[in-house]
């Protein structure tokens, strides 16, 4: 459902409505199914707990009745036997409808524990970005795979760019340009070689003096739900109104922006639904 909603827009486009809702039709049904027999199985469990209350008790009274006849036992000693049962069989009918509830929360401790655990792979350096250098970057014989893959995306680079070039990397879809960038704000680490900022390893940097040093603009947009004013001030907290304006006007954003109710303090619909693409 999720992923249907948030692709809503290529599904319409490439008329993909029907096998979609096909698709999502065999996912919930599969997940009723599952449901269905769990609620069943414990829909049967009351019953079958109070009919076996109602045996023991039945029980309980013919085997009392007898040893009340033969002098062995008292009324009262009976009613408190049967008393004394319905309380403890009670009890085991209220831990199997619990019994539901906690494996559910279980598997999802395991979930939320995996994640808590979890160890982050890209560590911090002890450099704190101080160089005499700005805006130097270097990649030495840099190869590049993902995570979990043997498929090399990078092999071998050599590029150095020096301060106050402007570099365009260009080449088919899936050659590594994205790939190429996203190592030198340390998204991944390199598999080879070294990757150098204004002289200096990024793995030896700080990530936040690292990234303090670098402006992105990433290939899809991300809008976060307040005002155009903020979403555009983001990344530099000290970004006063007139940072914010220029900005937009390099942006070319300015003047929609200017034409709203609220100008800059118009707030943004949930990833940006309430504005253009562009």
């Amino acid at each position: 459902m999720q992923e249907d909603v948030a692709g809503i827009r290529i599904i319409k486009a490439c008329v993909r409505e029907l096998y979609e809702k096909v698709r999502f039709g065999k996912a919930n049904d599969a997940l009723i199914g599952t449901q269905l027999l769990v609620l069943t199985i414990f829909a049967f469990m009351n019953p079958i707990v109070n009919a076996l209350m109602y045996v023991v008790v039945v029980l309980i009274l013919l085997s009392g009745s007898w040893q009340v006849g033969g002098g062995t036992a008292t009324p009262g000693a009976i009613m408190a036997t049967i008393t004394y049962t319905t309380q403890m069989l009670n009890g085991v009918l209220m831990l199997v409808m619990l019994f539901q509830n906690i494996s559910r929360g279980y598997v999802s401790w395991k979930r939320v524990r995996e994640i808590l655990h979890c160890e982050p792979q890209i560590k911090d350096g002890g450099f704190d970005g101080k160089t005499a250098v700005r805006g130097k970057i270097e990649f030495r014989d840099v190869s590049f795979a993902y995570p979990g893959s043997s498929q090399v995306v990078l092999d071998h680079v050599n590029l150095t760019i020096q301060p106050g070039e402007t570099v365009g990397v260009m080449g088919a879809t899936g050659c590594g340009k994205s790939s190429l960038v996203n190592l030198i704000p340390r998204f991944y680490d390199v598999t080879g070689g070294a990757l150098l900022v204004d002289g200096v390893d990024v793995r030896e940097y700080n990530q936040k003096a690292l990234r303090d040093k670098i402006a992105i603009a990433l290939q899809k947009s991300e809008l976060f739900s307040t005002t155009i004013r903020e979403n555009i001030a983001w990344g530099d907290r000290s970004a006063d109104a007139d940072a914010v304006r220029a900005a937009a006007k390099v942006a070319q954003a300015d003047g929609f922006i200017s034409s709203t109710p609220e100008s800059y303090d118009t707030m943004v619909a949930e990833h940006g639904t309430s504005l253009s693409g562009g």
